[in-house]
């Protein structure tokens, strides 16, 4: 199950024991690892680390958490999804850049495990739009913009779009749209160091 609790089992390099599974449970009575659209209870099972069997499970059903505290368990959710998002990325950019994409995806209506988060879904449209532009002359229109938005939320492009990323001109065209976006946070931020004041007290240069 998804986000369980590990040991070790055994020597170095032997695949680890789930000791706690996370369970999604749908309306039906269905379960899954990851939450569906018509998850209306959560439970934790709690493994035996010797059997591996279940000694304890505790269930939560939704629909009996208060809206108000639904929400606020939402939000520290939607943190958690971004946080395991950019767990791997290297600077700020770069998490940042993932955190703008999960919460995008979520947005717009789309849930997508941890490890399938790729580039913005606007971005990715933005892309498409600017080489349909270029082979075929003109500006698609917003019905067409729809159309593609669908296709990708539906996965007809592949995970996170990676058929459309596959062409090189829409690659270029997504490397381009996110060096745009890091250019103009440059110009903003030096902006506002030209704006404010000093932070320092500088010395003069003197021998």
């Amino acid at each position: 199950m998804a986000n369980a609790e590990v040991i070790p089992n055994g020597d170095e390099g032997v695949s680890k024991k789930r000791l706690v599974q996370n369970v999604y449970i749908s309306a039906d009575g269905k379960e899954a690892a990851s939450p569906m659209p018509n998850v209306v209870k959560i439970a934790k099972r709690f493994l035996d680390p010797d059997t591996l069997e279940v000694s304890r499970e505790e269930e939560l059903a939704l629909g009996e958490i208060d809206q108000k505290v639904l929400l606020q368990a939402a939000a520290f959710g939607l943190h958690q999804v971004a946080q395991n998002a950019y767990g791997a990325a290297k600077d700020n950019d770069e998490k940042a850049e993932s955190c703008a994409a999960r919460w995008e995806q979520i947005s717009n209506g789309e849930w997508r495990s941890d490890r399938q988060v790729g580039p913005r879904t606007s971005d990715l449209i933005l892309a498409y739009a600017r080489v349909f532009e270029q082979q075929k002359g003109k500006a698609p229109s917003e019905g067409w913009i729809e159309k593609q938005k669908a296709k990708i939320a539906e996965g007809v492009f592949g995970e996170n779009g990676k058929h459309l990323l596959s062409d090189p001109s829409v690659k270029a065209a997504l490397d381009a749209i996110k060096a745009e976006r890091a250019l103009e946070k440059s110009k903003k931020s030096a902006a506002k160091a030209g704006t404010a004041a000093p932070a320092l007290d500088l010395d003069d240069d003197e021998d």
